[in-house]
């Protein structure tokens, strides 16, 4: 129990001591005296070089910017509205070009079946005359 107290004072101590030697080096390191700066004599510097702003050019300047900016605006909106229109358009031509490949393809089927039908008819047709000849050869004999 009495080491406890112990490693605890000493730690205390060096914990003292540390803090101690980080202010002395603190306050060694820095310079209390301070550096003026001296301009020479008969410089006249003229420090602040103002100009003075008529507030009518301001305005004007800003109702002009602000011109611009509405100019500016209108031809992107515009822009836009075009790139819109030309979309839609697109979009109408293409539902045109499927609506006509549609009925293309719908033309194309049903002259399919009229073909297969009429090929259908010459089939029979022949079959019938085969059946006919055949029938007038077996009367002949």
């Amino acid at each position: 129990m009495s080491d406890g107290w112990f490693l605890r004072t000493r730690s205390l101590v060096f914990a003292v001591l540390l803090h101690v030697i980080a202010v002395v080096l603190l306050l060694v390191s820095f310079e209390f005296t301070s550096e003026t700066v001296q301009l020479p004599p008969g410089n006249d510097v003229n420090i602040v070089d103002a100009v003075s702003i008529d507030k009518k050019e301001v305005e004007k300047e800003l109702a002009l910017l602000k011109k611009i900016e509405a100019e500016k605006k209108a031809a992107e909106q515009k822009r836009l509205k075009e790139l819109e229109e030309k979309e839609k358009a697109a979009e109408r031509k293409a539902r045109e070009l499927e609506k006509k490949r549609q009925e293309e393809e719908k033309r194309l089927a049903e002259a399919r079946k009229q073909k297969e039908l009429e090929q259908k008819k010459r089939e029979e047709e022949q079959k019938r005359l085969a059946e006919l000849e055949k029938q007038r050869q077996l009367e002949e004999e």
